[in-house]
C-alpha cells in the first residue's frame, strides 16, 4: 500500500519506491538499537508495526539483512527482555499482518470463507509447507518429553528461536515476498549485509579480536564464537558465488566482489568444515551451471587458497585428527549414539545436550568440550532434539530440497538453484557441526525455503477461482 502511494508520485519517486518501505524499516530497527532500553524502543517498535500494517513487505525485505545481528539483542522498553533484530522485525511483521487480516474480516464479513477457500489452495501449493507444520508438532511434542524437566526454559527458547519464528517467517515471505524481484531485492540486501559483517569481523581481527587456536587467530566479529560466524557466512557466501558463476555482465561482477569480501572473512575464522563445504558446493554449481572455464578457474583459485592456509596456518589445518577438534567430534558422536541408546524414541529435547553430555557421556578424552551444546552432525542434532519425528522430518526435507535442486536446474531458475546450493553446502557443513539448530541458521533454511516455493498465482486469480468453486 505504502508502495503504491509513492508508485504514484512523480518519476523520481517511482525510481525508489521498491526500496521505501523496506528503507523505513530499517531506519526504524536502527533506532530501536541507538535507543536500547528507553521509551524510544519502544515507539520505534510500534511504529514498525504500524509500517507492517500498510506494508508487509517492506519489514519483511530486511529480515535477511538482519540475520549477521542475531547475537546482538535490543532491550525493547524498561524491562530485561531482550531480542534480536529478526525477533523484532517479525514480532512486528506478524502483529502488523493479523490487524490487517482482521480488519478485513471486520470491513466485510462476507469474504471470510472465500478468503479460507483462498488460503487453503495457496498452503496447498507450498512444497515446504509440510515440512514446516510436522517441525511445529514435533518441537512442540518434545516440549512435552524433555529429559530432564528442570531444563524446560531452554527447551521453550529453543523452541521460540529455531522453529516457531522461522516457520512464521517461512509462511510470511511466502505469502508477502511474491514477485521475483522482491526475492532478489531480499537476496542482495543480505548478500550486502554479509559483506558489511565480514568486513567489520575482519577489522576487528586485524584490531586484535578474535579466538587463539592452534597457533592462529580465528576472527569472529559479532558472534559469540568463530564456528558461529563461519556457519553464518558460508550461506551467503555461496549465493553469491553462485550468482557471480551463473551470471553475465556487470552484475556478475557485484556478486563477485560481494563474495570475495565475504570469503576472506570466512577464510580467516579458519573454520575447515566451513572452507571445505564451500569449495565442495561451488564445484558443484559450477558443473549444473555449465560453466566449465569458470569451474576450472575457481578450482584453481580453491587450490591456492589451501596452499596459503598450509603456508600460513599448518598446525591449524593438519591437527585435525592429531589430538585436534576432529578427534574430539569422534568421542562427542560417540556420547551422542549413547545418548539415542538410552533415548531412542523422543530424544533428549530442544536444547537439552549439554545438560545430559557433561555429567553423564563425556569421555575423558573429551573433558576439554565437555561445554558443548550439540553434537556436531546435523542427523545426530535433529534426533536428539525431536527425536524419531525430527530424524523422519529431515530425511523428507532432504527429498523435497532434492526435488527443488532438480527442478531450478531443469527450468534455469538461477536464484533458486543458488538458495537450494546454500542449502546443500550448510547441510554438508552441518554434517561435523550446527546445521540448522541456531536462531541464524534455522532462519537462513526457512528464508531459503521460500524463495524455492514456485511463482504463485497471484490473490485476484485466486480469488477468481474460489468464486467459481
Amino acid at each position: 500500500m505504502l508502495d503504491h502511494l509513492v508508485r504514484r508520485s512523480p518519476r523520481r519517486m517511482r525510481a525508489v519506491a521498491p526500496w521505501f518501505s523496506p528503507a523505513c524499516a530499517a531506519l526504524l530497527v536502527a533506532l530501536a538499537y541507538a535507543t536500547s532500553g528507553s521509551p524510544l524502543a519502544l515507539l520505534a517498535l510500534a511504529l514498525l508495526t504500524a509500517l507492517a500494517v500498510v506494508a508487509p513487505r517492506g519489514t519483511l525485505l530486511v529480515l535477511p539483512a538482519s540475520l549477521g545481528l542475531v547475537y546482538q539483542p535490543v532491550l525493547v522498553g524498561l524491562g530485561t527482555t531482550r531480542f534480536n533484530p529478526a525477533e523484532i522485525i517479525l514480532a512486528a511483521t506478524a502483529a502488523g499482518v493479523a490487524a490487517r487480516a482482521s480488519w478485513s474480516v471486520i470491513r466485510s464479513p462476507s469474504n471470510r470463507h472465500p478468503q479460507l477457500t483462498v488460503l487453503r489452495s495457496w498452503l496447498g501449493e507450498l512444497r515446504f509447507a509440510p515440512l514446516a507444520v510436522g517441525l511445529v508438532v514435533a518441537g512442540a511434542v518434545s516440549l512435552g518429553t524433555v529429559a530432564d524437566p528442570t531444563h524446560l526454559r531452554e527447551s521453550v527458547r529453543d523452541f521460540r528461536w529455531v522453529i516457531l519464528e522461522p516457520v512464521v517467517a517461512y509462511f510470511l515471505y511466502c505469502w508477502y515476498v511474491r514477485e521475483p524481484a522482491d526475492r532478489w531485492r531480499a537476496v542482495s540486501g543480505w548478500v550486502i549485509a554479509s559483506g558489511v559483517v565480514g568486513l567489520y569481523s575482519i577489522g576487528a581481527g586485524l584490531a586484535g579480536a578474535g579466538v587463539e587456536s592452534e597457533g592462529v587467530l580465528r576472527i569472529r566479529g559479532l558472534h559469540p564464537h568463530p564456528n558461529a560466524l563461519a556457519l553464518y557466512l558460508e550461506r551467503p557466501l555461496m549465493l553469491a558465488a553462485m550468482l557471480a558463476i551463473a551470471h553475465s555482465g556487470r552484475s556478475r561482477w557485484l556478486w563477485a566482489a560481494s563474495a570475495t569480501i565475504i570469503s576472506a572473512a570466512l577464510v580467516l575464522t579458519f573454520s575447515r568444515g566451513a572452507l571445505l563445504s564451500v569449495l565442495v558446493t561451488l564445484g558443484l554449481a559450477g558443473i549444473l551451471t555449465r560453466h566449465p572455464r569458470r569451474t576450472v578457474a575457481l578450482a584453481v583459485a580453491s587450490i591456492l587458497a589451501v596452499g596459503g592456509l598450509l603456508a600460513v596456518a599448518p598446525e591449524r589445518i593438519l591437527s585435525l585428527f592429531q589430538g585436534g577438534s576432529g578427534s574430539l567430534r569422534l568421542h562427542i558422536w560417540s556420547a551422542a549414539v549413547a545418548m539415542l541408546r538410552d533415548y531412542p524414541l523422543f530424544g533428549v529435547g530442544l536444547d537439552q545436550f549439554l545438560y545430559q553430555y557433561a555429567p553423564r557421556y563425556v569421555a575423558p578424552e573429551a573433558w576439554p568440550e565437555r561445554f558443548t551444546s550439540h553434537p556436531h552432525n546435523l542427523f545426530l542434532d535433529a534426533w536428539l532434539r525431536l527425536g524419531l519425528m525430527g530424524l523422519a522430518l529431515l530425511l523428507s526435507g532432504a527429498v523435497v530440497i532434492g526435488r527443488a535442486l532438480s527442478h531450478a536446474v531443469r527450468t534455469g531458475q538461477t536464484l533458486a538453484l543458488a538458495a537450494a546450493l546454500a542449502i546443500v553446502g550448510g547441510a554438508m557443513h552441518g554434517l561435523v557441526d550446527n546445521g540448522y539448530f541456531l536462531p541464524d541458521l534455522a532462519l537462513t533454511f526457512w528464508l531459503l525455503a521460500a524463495i524455492l516455493e514456485p511463482e504463485p498465482r497471484s490473490l485476484a486469480e485466486r480469488a477468481e477461482a474460489a468464486k467459481t468453486s
